[in-house]
């Protein structure tokens, strides 16, 4: 050492001395707990030396003329990191095909207090006052992490509340005996560069000043070789996704990653959180407010877990409002009477966490504006579901384009599939009626959906008017839909579209569905708001209402009131010159006629309706016609007429192809009369 560096590095520790013991006295005096005086000469010679802008070996060496340089230093120059080449150096290439030195050796460093104070062995504490065990998918997670070797990465995909979160804080808590350590990393919004930095330094590590990327992600790579942790990567987002490679651990770690999206490359088995069962809601609810609470009410117990779709976080909610109310008489049924009519009632005052409303708000606001437009308009479907077709027709797009919107948002744990035969999507619970929420802020929007979906269901049961659910099942899957858009209408007073969408579904409504009351409330609401009747057109959908209103009343047995509805009904279509609806009257007219017995009154009216469906050519309604007349003979006990109109109607279908009417509808009814003969 030269004999000039003692001056130097005497003068340096005697100020070190001096400044640490007043720093330390000053500090004592405030501080929680007194910092040690040795710990402060270290830290202010520490700083001094830092000052200088180098080292304790480069102070060691001042004024050796055959200096060495470190073993890398890092400078920015414009948009490149560039390392100048040192001992122990390596070659690394960034961006743009540029090669910069990259220094095998790292710097153990303790975090400053302005640096994230969770080190390897940190797990957030949990949330809820109770962890309700969720069944199989919790085993089949640990024990993924556990048996499935090092290395395995496991993704746990739901909406926002389902719990992912504290399921990974107690398959951490429970794990961290088979592995060296836990480190949970909280995501969000964080890029990748921002992970792969906070995770060496909770790993006690810290590259160079300025180091470029890939020497930090080759740092964190080496370092999780030499260990075997458990990393928890917790809501994990897009923005984070674009460069999962980078902090993905190798062998022998393992990583359990939790997201609202689904498809998440380089994971090696996903499993969706569900809902919970009727049973572990039940616990919940037990652990919250006490078995007896729950037991006294639990008929308004089970309702409020169906309100809150079995979501843990809303039901985490709804208990700690009810415990507000002890002392109350029936607490659990008057917060579900509150919880029941408003969505915003499944909050918590003070903490956004505890707000459905926040929670869904985190997966909206990833959506692009088109998305975030597209997802409220979801809202005017029935929560059992929809077709493609129907959200393409409300989106105004075309189906393969609407198909690609519904996979992004599978993905993000926004909708899901609806099992069964046809291809159908719902919103997941609860996100219905967030999306409604969301809807309903603009009125514009709102009724332009709906008034869409109306459009929709009008043209499709238009179309499919003359099928039956064993032609159209995929058709009959509508009706809720249909149910729903009829109260909007009704609710809006929309009356002209309230009549078309009441009126043309007729033969659905009076044959399968049999919403009685129902499809009569919108029919009388369509005539008491007013339907548009100064064209063509308009009296003929007032007439149709009318004869539907007949309908039910026939199927009442208001048989009276069904033939006065009828005769208006008939009045109306004559007006317009409407031959087909004029006979479809007709039809109905014998119908009723013969629910009467008045037999020869009722084959009367189904020989008017032959007579203009011939003239018309409608094929389909002569079969109907006919074997009605079949029908009034058969009751009359009249089997060989009877047999003679079921072969002339089922002539007719089978010459139109449909065969399928004249197996499920004629066939029974000719083999039954030939019974008789």
């Amino acid at each position: 050492m030269p004999k000039k560096a003692f001056p130097i590095l005497l003068i340096l520790v005697g100020a070190a001395l001096v400044l640490g013991a007043l720093l330390s006295w000053f500090d004592n005096l405030t501080a929680a707990q007194p910092v040690g005086l040795g710990k402060w000469v270290f830290d202010v010679l520490q700083f001094l030396l830092g000052a200088a802008g180098t080292g304790l070996g480069a102070w060691l060496n001042f004024g050796r003329k055959d200096k060495t340089p470190p073993a890398s230093s890092v400078v920015n120059a414009g948009d490149q990191n560039q390392t100048a080449v040192g001992e122990g150096a390596r070659n690394v290439q960034t961006g743009g095909g540029t090669y910069v030195e990259h220094a095998e050796k790292v710097e153990i460093h303790a975090p400053s207090k302005d640096e994230p104070s969770e080190t390897i062995g940190f797990i957030p504490p949990f949330k809820g006052e109770t962890y309700v065990h969720r069944g199989k998918i919790e085993e089949d997670v640990r024990a993924f992490l556990k048996n499935g070797g090092t290395g395995a990465i496991v993704g746990l995909h739901a909406p926002g509340g389902l719990g992912k979160t504290e399921l990974a804080k107690h398959a951490a808590e429970d794990l961290k005996g088979e592995f060296e350590g836990v480190l949970w990393m909280d995501v969000g919004d964080k890029m990748p560069h921002q992970l792969v930095g906070e995770m060496l330094m909770k790993c006690g590590v810290q590259s160079p000043p300025n180091a470029a990327y890939e020497q930090q992600k080759n740092d964190l790579q080496h370092i999780l070789k030499e260990r075997r942790l458990l990393i928890v990567f917790d809501d994990v987002r897009e923005a984070a996704l674009r460069g999962l490679s980078d902090y993905l651990p190798p062998r022998p770690c393992s990583a359990l990653i939790t997201s609202r999206i689904q498809q998440i490359g380089g994971v090696h088995r996903t499993f969706p959180l569900d809902r919970l069962t009727e049973e572990q809601a039940r616990e919940l609810l037990e652990a919250a407010l006490g078995e007896d609470a729950v037991r006294a009410e639990a008929q308004a117990a089970a309702k409020l877990a169906e309100r809150c779709a079995f979501n843990p976080l809303a039901l985490e909610i709804a208990a700690r409002r009810i415990r507000q109310w002890q002392g109350i008489e029936n607490p659990i049924a008057r917060y579900f009477e509150r919880a029941q009519a408003r969505f915003r009632e499944l909050k918590m005052e003070g903490d956004p966490r505890w707000n459905m409303e926040f929670v869904f708000d985190l997966s909206y606001n990833d959506l692009s504006p088109a998305d975030q437009r597209r997802f409220r308009a979801l809202a005017v479907f029935a929560p059992t579901g929809f077709s493609p077709a129907a959200a393409a027709h409300v989106w105004e797009m075309d189906e393969s384009g609407a198909e690609e919107v519904l996979s992004r948002f599978i993905n993000l744990s926004l909708v899901k599939i609806v099992p069964g035969k046809f291809l159908r999507y719902r919103l997941h619970d609860l996100l219905d009626e967030y999306a409604n929420e969301k809807l309903k802020e603009d009125e514009k929007e709102e009724r332009e959906a709906h008034t869409a979906l109306a459009e929709w269901l009008v043209a499709l049961f238009d179309e499919h008017y003359a099928e039956d659910r064993t032609t159209a099942p995929e058709v009959g899957l509508e009706f809720d839909n249909l149910a729903k858009t009829c109260e909007w209408a009704l609710e809006n007073r929309k009356g002209t579209l309230l009549a078309a969408l009441a009126t043309t579904p007729r033969n659905w409504l009076f044959n399968y569905f049999r919403q009685m009351n129902d499809w009569l409330r919108w029919l009388e609401g369509s005539l008491e708001i007013g339907v548009d009747d100064t064209n063509v057109e308009g009296k003929r959908l007032k007439a149709n209402v009318r004869k539907a209103i007949g309908d039910v009343q026939q199927f009442r047995k208001e048989t009276d009131a069904a033939l006065a509805s009828y005769d208006e009904a008939l009045k109306l279509f004559r007006q317009v010159g409407d031959k087909l609806g004029e006979a479809n009257v007709y039809l109905s007219l014998g119908g009723a006629k013969r629910s009467d017995k008045d037999y020869e009154g009722a084959k009367k009216d189904f020989q008017n309706a032959l007579y203009i469906y011939r003239t018309i050519g409608d094929q389909y309604s002569q079969a109907r016609a006919l074997y009605r007349l079949g029908d009034c003979l058969s009751e009359e006990e009249k089997y060989e007429e009877a047999v003679i109109q079921y072969e002339k109607a089922i002539q007719l279908w089978t010459s139109i192809g449909l065969n399928d009417l004249v197996e499920s509808i004629l066939k029974p009814r000719l083999e039954e009369a030939r019974k008789h003969l």
